[in-house]
Parts: structure tokens; sequence; C-alpha cells
């Protein structure tokens, strides 16, 4: 399994290498306060990874509030468990 994961690896890797000399050409990118040439491949790599790392904190944000409410829920059924344990046994915390 190891070796199907380098090799998956090492294909993107020369994919990579070769999307990068194809594309070697300057561009030039306007950002508002400033003006830069670029490589196309490094662009399309910096946008990539911008959005790769947009992504993960978005994603981040999202479980951060799936957890808070997972452990509302957990404490509301505890809560409601034990009500109904109550109910079941009223004897149970009378001894």
């Amino acid at each position: 399994m190891k070796i199907f994961t380098y090799l998956i690896v090492l294909i993107l890797i020369v994919f990579g290498v070769t999307f990068a000399c194809l594309n070697f050409d300057e561009t030039t990118v306007n950002l508002y306060w400033f003006t830069k040439t670029l490589p196309l491949a490094l662009l399309v790599a910096i946008t990539f990874a911008v959005g790769g790392v947009l992504g993960v904190i978005v994603s981040l944000f999202i479980l951060v509030r799936q957890k808070a409410r997972y452990y509302t829920l957990a404490k509301k059924l505890s809560s409601a468990e034990k009500a109904l344990e109550s109910v079941k046994n009223p004897n149970l915390g009378q001894e």
C-alpha cells in the first residue's frame, strides 16, 4: 500500500514540475495597491494554496460550531436520561 502512495505522490510531483515548466510565462497581477509580475505557474500555485488555507479555516469554524452543538445536546440528553430514570424508579434517591 505504501508503494501505491509513493507512486501517486511521485506522479503528482512530476505533473507539478511539468506544469511549472510549460507555464513559465510572466503574468502581471494588479492587486489594487501594487502590481506584481509573476510566472503563471507560481500564480496558480499561490492561488491554490490560499484557497486551501481559506477552506481549512472555514472548515475549522464549522467543526468548532458542530462540536459545541454536540456537547450542548449531550448535556441535554444526560439530563433527560436522569429525569427519565427518576420517573422509572422514584425510590432510587430516597434510601
